[in-house]
Order: structure tokens, then sequence, then C-alpha cells
């Protein structure tokens, strides 16, 4: 694995711009149940499962993959433009309300936009497909029961497995 850090950190100084992003685990689980069975002793692996050793890397094998992704367009993109670069809406009308608006947010050197809050902690926004891979993380892992009231007013736990 260290080869493969070094291999990748090599080849992102080509770029002028790297992003890395973090993928939720709900998006990984096959990559994750493979990383499970290859660390695992191969006198716990069931006879079921065939584990085949590779004794060459495929690290010699140069291939070269771009992925651009373009980011949806969203309600932050207007107050970041204006934050970042000072560019205002063609519309008036659009233009007077990002100004306003723009004043209960800062921006950070990259890029990432948060709500000022008078009584605590700045408030990270983030994107709607972040929101939603987010909310399905902390209700696939962190959230794994859950306290509601049934219709007579009493307590009842859930649990999911």
């Amino acid at each position: 694995m260290i080869e493969y850090l070094q291999l990748v950190r090599q080849m992102m100084g080509n770029f002028v711009t790297v992003k890395i992003e973090r993928i939720a685990r709900g998006q990984n689980r096959h990559a994750d149940s493979l990383a499970t069975l290859a660390s695992s002793i191969a006198d716990k692996v069931p006879r079921l499962i065939r584990v085949e050793l590779v004794p060459e890397p495929s690290i010699i094998a140069r291939a070269l993959i771009l992925q651009v992704i373009e980011a949806e367009k969203c309600w932050m993109d207007p107050i970041i433009d204006f934050l970042a670069e000072d560019q205002a809406p063609e519309d008036e009308i659009e233009a007077a309300r990002i100004r306003r608006t723009s004043a209960r947010y800062w921006l950070s050197t990259d890029r990432k936009l948060y709500r000022r809050s008078f009584e605590g902690p700045y408030l990270q926004c983030l994107r709607p497909s972040q929101a939603k891979e987010l909310l399905a993380e902390l209700h696939e892992g962190v959230c794994g029961s859950h306290v509601a009231a049934d219709e007579e007013g009493s307590y009842r736990v859930h649990s999911e497995v």
C-alpha cells in the first residue's frame, strides 16, 4: 500500500489542483468486504471462498485515469462567487440579495462556505449530495438505535441491524 501511496503522490504533482474525496461507507461496501477478506488469515476463510495470491504487483502497469467531476449548481454558488471573487449576478435584485445575505457567511481558503452563528461555532454549508451522503452515513452506523414515542406517548427503542 505504501508503494501505491507514493505513486499517487507522485501523480498528484502533475496536476494544478487535486481534490481527494472521502467515499461514504454505504457506497463503498464492496471494497470494504474485499479489504476485510484480503486482510483475514487464510485459515479463517471458509472453504467456499477462493482466495488467490497475485505474485506480481499491479502497480507495474501504468494507467492514467482522469476523472473530472463537475459539482452540481446550488444556492451556495452565488454566495461563494461573491465572497471569493466579488462577482455578483447580472440581475440587480438578485445581486442586492446576494450582497445582503453574504454578510452572514464566511468563506475559508479552500472555498468551503460557513454560516456565521451568533451563539456557537460556524456551521459548514453542504451541497445537497454531500448532505444526503452524510445523513446516510449517520443513519447507517452512528445512529444504530433510535428512541421514538408511540401513540400512547411512551417511548420505545428502534434498533437497526
